[in-house]
């Protein structure tokens, strides 16, 4: 009972790791099931002297007969006939049986026919066992696979039983009727397998024909020898008869008719018996007593044939004695030989009992002899009985030989197993240095992981500002070291693999070259960086230019407006002293005129404001032609232009109105002052044509600036589609190398399937691996997609936001908000940064710790491995094989974990490296906006690589996570590996200490005595709380039980939680149970998964179940449900899958007190 809970606690820890992937090693599977019930056949041979036997039989889908036999010696064997041909002739077969979980038989045989095999199981209780319980029966030939449905097998084994206690009570009693003796390992072809029998007859068709084949060899040798003897006595009569008598001659010749008749008979082929009492039954045959004669001569010769078969006798006595120790050397070394050694012993005993007959009829002619001669034909009969042992004699030897050829051979058989043991120690030497090299690597990467601890401080400045080509390169880097990881892992795996570490040092070469580009990528990268950071320092400069040209022009419009108002005050003063001058002129219009020197002086002052103005707008000419460059200053320049042109039309036309208000009255007493007029018009017209000249200059230098900033935007993205389009290959060549990659592991995960061939845990195991590492591939890709992806959002926005035809005042507005983004982003980044940094520290703190654990653990058992390796060795190859095995799937486990920390390592490298990233996208915003915000270009650029880095770390933290998940489930796979190791160690010692007993010894091993349960009183109706509490107490359980609602219950022990639910009998009990089930599947939040077990006993009906929950938070529950006087009672013992096998024990108490 304690083995099998340790190979369901196995089993089942292996179920919760792997409840959404879980696939059987016989997977692909045909199930069959029965077309009728079993029929039972009695075959009797006790009064022949043969061995009798029963047979189980059953028709199952596909016409296919299904045949369980068993002989008096309590021998099993199974026969499975397709009725049609599906075997190969002459080829050997790979035949596995499973009747249950944990019970595995392999066997490697011909079989019977190319319709038909016949598989010797001998005495195994363990497989009736296991068959009982599952009631299905599994087999795998060669690559398929069926599956035979086995209900009512506990009713066919007792059928069984009692037909072999009947066969027993007959051969007792002496029943004298002889049934049918049809053997199916005697059979035809085709003849079907309804009358099989499971005695010890030789384990193939070619053992029978090679015995069959001896007999009929000696009995025509026996034929040949005795027609010659006959021939030659009848010639040496022939020359005595002429002195006889001719009537004596002719009765003579009438009473050794008879002899020769029985001398000359052939042998029937059939029975392959020789009819050694034929000599006397001539003899009786005579109508008349042959009177004795004395013959010296004859007598003589006789004695001396009696000598000789004297020492014949005495050889055969030796010849036996060397067969006997021939055979018990062969019994002790090869198994399979015992059916031809019981075969010759057979016939041994025949010729034991014929010389017997041959040494009474010798002491019968003995006594005669001494009376009387001996007549002709006794004569002749003793000398063809003396031929005949001579054959014998012959017979014997070659016999003799071939056992110790057998024994030969069955000798080379056991050293054959010793170097297979030798070889399984040399295995156990290669796992225990595999072991070593992973303890060294574990204790690697613990260094490497304090190292990068300690160095992620430290990062300087300049590792900040490295650029995103940069981060490829470590990545690459990355790559080309977990390639030679790799190669260097598959090196020591097999020499099979040097082609393999060859392939990718060569790859690891060309990523080497890669590398070598990329790092001359990222330095032509860098001198671009650096010519861009020239670039904006130059329009910086410019920016600072600008902006003071801008000051001076603000100050010169200031200057100008200042001498308009003084000119509009002089030309309003001036306005007035024309009208005084045109006042005096009218009043002295008929006297001398004099001269007027007042206005003449204001003339002159307003030509030199004029040229004074004149040199201005020349000074402000050259500034905006030297600070051409900015669109918004030299649109402001144009506007004060513009204001300044509007106030010298506007002083012009007040300047002209002066004038002709002055020359009017004065046209013929002032020439001066017209000609001063004249000369201030002259300069006017000459600063309406310099202003108009500052317009195109100011035109020109705004199509100089758009150019500019055109040609300057089409180099950069001619540089970046440069660099897209580099990327892009670096990508395909990463591309095509990842598919040589997968490649290469298609094939070791071929190559790991193949090592672990017929054992269906381990297949499972293998297969659970591969699968992983594939998630792990696949993830990798969609990161790669990711990547892709974001490049092509990258380049849409870098369009759009550097798209010439967006105004400058969107792009500002865009930059602002880019810049409350930025902020936002950079405080969620660190946050999360802080939450990942301390998950990853924190569980790489947790696994690292459960790593050195478990790796104390398996040292452990490696060395309990060790001392068990003695006595294991005697046990079947397929023990060793299954160890060696396990012992390479906790290594397999070991790797992955290993790698999975790898990765986790990985991500945390990549996460700093974000970070850093990010750190450096913030300091050339900050740089562009100490600038002026003159390049939105780089901070929209700046704000496409912050999202681009937010959703790179999103992924990675998914990835993390996935990792962290497959880190989990690999430690369960190794817990539930070492269970599966240990249950079967527990497995193996007890077999070891177990004494197999021998088929046909009269006194057998006594069974293990199998404890009874006391069943408990019935519960009374309605049950309850009290009802719950005392079925507790008998179990062993001394919580208390508290009422939760209406009829349920629960209680809590040990870690254990304990439930229990009572509700009316609605339906049936199978639906009910179903229903239960259906529930707590729904309560789950993971994967789910149930498994039954088998019933217990009891006056109640019931049922036991294990479920279990893989999510978040995992938990087991093991599951009794029984009926109560029409209540349907359901209880339930849920703890955590590390104490599933306190909760199973819980739940069989339980179950054994119904």
């Amino acid at each position: 009972m304690r083995r099998q809970k340790y190979f369901k606690s196995a089993f089942f820890a292996a179920l919760l790791v792997s409840a959404s992937m879980f696939s059987p090693a016989m997977g692909q599977e045909q199930s069959l099931q029965p077309m009728g019930s079993w029929a039972l056949t009695k075959v009797d041979r006790s009064a022949q002297g043969g061995n009798s036997y029963c047979t189980l039989s059953r028709k199952y889908d596909g016409n296919i007969v299904v045949s369980l036999g068993r002989n008096q010696t309590e021998e099993y064997s199974l026969a499975i006939d397709f009725q049609k041909d599906v075997f190969p002739k002459d080829e050997a077969l790979k035949i596995n049986l499973q009747p249950g979980p944990g019970q595995i038989r392999a066997y490697d045989m011909m079989p019977t026919s190319q319709k038909a095999v016949v598989i010797r199981l001998g005495w195994d209780t363990g497989f009736f066992d296991a068959l009982n319980q599952s009631q299905q029966m599994k087999v795998k030939i060669a690559d398929k696979g069926y599956s035979f449905a086995m209900p009512e097998i506990n009713k066919g084994q007792t059928d069984l039983n009692e037909c072999m206690d009947g066969l027993k009570t007959a051969a007792k009693g002496g029943a004298k009727e002889a049934a049918p003796t049809t053997d199916v390992l005697a059979a035809q072809a085709g003849s079907g397998s309804s009358k099989f029998s499971a005695a010890k007859a030789p384990d193939s068709m070619a053992a029978v024909a090679n015995v069959a084949a001896q007999k009929d060899s000696i009995a025509e040798q026996e034929k040949k020898i005795l027609k010659n003897f006959a021939d030659n006595m009848m010639a040496q009569e022939e020359g005595v008869s002429k002195k006889a008598d001719s009537k004596n001659f002719a009765g003579k010749a009438k009473k050794e008719e008879p002899i020769k008749q029985a001398a000359l008979e052939p042998k029937s082929l059939e029975s392959k018996k020789t009819d050694f009492a034929a000599p006397e039954k001539a003899v009786a045959a005579s109508e008349k007593p042959v009177e004795l004669v004395q013959r010296p001569a004859e007598n003589g010769a006789l004695l001396a044939a009696i000598a000789a078969q004297k020492d014949l006798q005495a050889q055969r006595d030796k010849l036996q004695q060397k067969l006997q120790s021939a055979e018990a050397e062969r019994q002790k070394v090869a198994s399979k030989a015992d059916e031809n050694v019981a075969q010759m012993e057979s016939s041994i005993k025949g010729y034991e009992q014929r010389v017997a007959s041959l040494a009474a009829e010798n002491d019968k002619l003995k006594s005669q002899s001494v009376a009387a001669s001996a007549t002709e034909a006794q004569k002749q009969e003793a000398l063809k009985q003396i031929v005949m042992v001579q054959a014998e004699k012959t017979a014997l030897e070659a016999k003799v030989k071939q056992a110790e050829e057998q024994a030969r051979k069955a000798m080379e058989a056991k050293n054959a197993a010793d170097a297979a043991d030798a070889a399984d120690a040399a295995e156990m030497a290669k796992m225990t240095a595999q072991m070593q090299q992973i303890e060294q690597r574990v204790s690697a990467l613990t260094a490497e992981n304090a190292a990068l601890k300690q160095t992620s401080a430290g990062v300087s400045d300049a590792q900040q500002k490295l650029a995103s080509v940069q981060a490829e390169k470590a990545s690459l880097e990355q790559k080309v070291k977990q390639m030679e990881a790799a190669a260097q892992k598959n090196a020591l795996a097999a020499s099979s693999a040097a082609a393999t570490a060859t392939t990718l040092s060569s790859d690891a070469k060309a990523k080497a070259e890669q590398l070598a580009a990329l790092e001359k990528q990222s330095g032509d990268y860098q001198k671009q960086l650096i010519d861009f950071q020239k670039e904006i320092a130059t329009l910086t400069a410019e920016n600072a230019t600008l902006k003071t040209a801008t000051a001076d022009k603000a100050k010169q419009g200031t200057t100008s407006a200042a001498q308009v108002t003084d000119l509009q005050q002089k030309l309003a003063a001036l306005s007035t002293e024309n009208s005084t001058l045109k006042q005096a002129l009218d009043a002295k219009a008929s006297g001398n005129m004099t001269p007027m020197p007042g206005a003449s002086k204001q003339i002159e002052e307003l030509q030199a404001q004029n040229k004074a103005l004149q040199d201005k707008l020349a000074a402000a000419e050259k500034a905006v032609a030297s600070s051409a460059g900015d669109d918004k200053v030299a649109a402001l320049v144009q506007a004060k232009t513009q204001e300044l042109e509007a106030a010298n039309k506007q002083l012009e036309e007040k300047l002209a109105a002066a004038e002709k208000a002055a020359v009017a009255p004065a046209a013929g007493q002032d020439k001066a002052a017209t000609q001063a007029i004249a000369a201030a018009e002259a300069k006017a017209q000459e600063l309406d044509i310099r202003n108009k000249q500052l317009e195109d200059t100011l035109r020109q230098a705004q199509t100089r600036i758009a150019e500019t900033a055109l040609n300057t935007e089409s180099k950069a993205l001619r540089k970046i589609a440069d660099l897209e389009s580099r990327l892009d290959a670096a990508q395909k060549d990463n591309a095509s190398l990842a598919k040589q990659l997968d490649d290469k592991r298609l094939g070791q995960e071929d190559s790991r399937l193949k090592l672990v061939a017929g054992d269906w845990n381990l297949e499972s195991a293998t297969k659970r691996y591969n699968e992983a590492e594939r998630e792990i591939r696949r993830l990798g890709q969609q990161l790669e997609v990711e990547r892709t992806s974001c490049n092509r959002e990258k380049s849409e926005i870098e369009n759009m936001l550097f798209d010439p035809a967006v105004t400058e005042q969107k792009q500002i507005e865009k930059l602002n908000d880019l810049q409350e983004k930025l902020h936002q982003a950079e405080a969620a980044m660190k946050d999360q940064q802080k939450l990942v940094q301390y998950t990853v520290d924190q569980q790489l703190a947790q696994k690292t710790q459960a790593l050195e654990a478990e790796k104390a653990s398996l040292q452990q058992q490696v060395a309990s491995l060790k001392d068990a390796g003695g006595a294991a060795a005697v046990e079947p190859a397929a023990g060793g094989s299954s160890n060696a095995a396990m012992s390479k799937q906790i290594a397999d486990m070991q790797k992955a974990l290993a790698d999975a920390k790898m990765e986790s390592q990985k991500l945390r490298a990549e996460n700093s490296a974000l970070v850093n990233q990010s750190e450096q996208a913030r300091a050339q915003l900050a740089e562009v906006q100490n600038n002026g915000g003159a390049r939105a270009d780089h901070v929209a650029a700046a704000n496409i690589e912050m999202e681009k880095l937010k959703r790179q770390l999103e992924l990675k933290d998914k990835e993390s996570l996935t990792y962290q998940n497959q880190l989990a489930s690999a430690q369960k796979e190794i817990r539930a590996a070492k269970q599966q190791e240990a249950a079967e160690r527990d497995f193996i010692a007890a077999k070891m200490n177990s004494t197999q007993p021998a088929a046909g010894n009269a006194a057998k091993v006594a069974e293990t005595v199998k404890v009874a349960a006391v069943a408990p009183a019935r519960a009374a109706a309605g049950f309850g709380r009290e009802n719950v509490q005392g079925l507790l107490q008998k179990a062993g359980i001394t919580a208390g039980v508290q009422a939760a609602g209406a009829g349920s219950f629960g209680w809590s022990q040990n870690g254990i939680k304990g439930t229990a639910s009572v509700s009316a009998m609605n339906g049936g009990f199978d639906a009910m149970v179903q229903q239960y089930i259906a529930q707590q599947k729904g309560q789950c939040n993971g994967d789910f998964a149930s498994m039954p077990s088998p019933a217990a006993g009891g006056a109640k009906k019931n049922a036991l179940y294990e479920v279990a929950c893989v999510g978040a938070q995992s938990s087991s529950s093991s599951l009794v449900f029984f009926e109560d006087n029409g209540s349907f009672v359901a209880m339930s013992s849920q703890t955590t899958p590390e104490n599933m096998d306190n909760a199973m024990d819980v739940r069989d108490r339980i179950a054994s007190n119904l």
